[in-house]
């Protein structure tokens, strides 16, 4: 009689543990499903993002080579008169390519800066109010919107981006 009774408390702990896999299993299939939609949204945006980084980066070399041929047309135009070739339409290619190098010099000495050494960049005054009433003691981005009129999500985007 306890074989049957240690039996029967055996097929008892197998048929639980087989329901625990299968409600463990079917839970995870559920979560998976109503993350799905989000995961796809989140995809998607990121393609956009991309996307649009692209063709920012294909507008900054198209205005980089506009800037370039304008940079080189007006080193052409402020040369001496004294020049006995006609003008023409299009700049010198030396030009061209000189322009472009003055253009990446300035980017590398630019890049090269220390970031210390660049004021950061002066506060609208609307936000130096904002800035006076954080330095005054007011912590609270409510109060400082309710007394500068200024909407509380403005406030608190202002706070956060303030250089320290």
């Amino acid at each position: 009689m306890s074989t049957l009774v240690e039996l029967l408390e055996f097929l008892l702990l197998v048929f639980i543990g087989i329901a625990w896999y299968v409600a463990k299993r079917d839970l995870t299939a559920a979560a998976a499903m109503k993350q799905s939609p989000a995961l796809a949204e989140l995809r998607e945006l990121r393609e956009t993002v991309e996307q649009l980084i692209s063709v920012l980066e294909e507008k900054a070399e198209a205005a980089e080579k506009r800037l370039a041929l304008r940079i080189a047309k007006a080193d052409g135009i402020s040369a001496p008169a004294a020049r006995e070739e006609p003008m023409s339409a299009e700049p010198p290619k030396d030009a061209y390519a000189a322009a472009m190098d003055a253009v990446r010099e300035a980017h590398e000495q630019a890049a090269s800066q220390p970031e210390a050494a660049v004021a950061p960049p002066k506060a609208p005054d609307r936000y130096q109010q904002v800035y006076e009433l954080e330095d005054a003691g007011i912590a609270e981005p409510a109060e400082i919107a309710r007394q500068t009129g200024l909407g509380l999500a403005e406030v608190s985007l202002v706070l956060s981006l303030r250089p320290r």
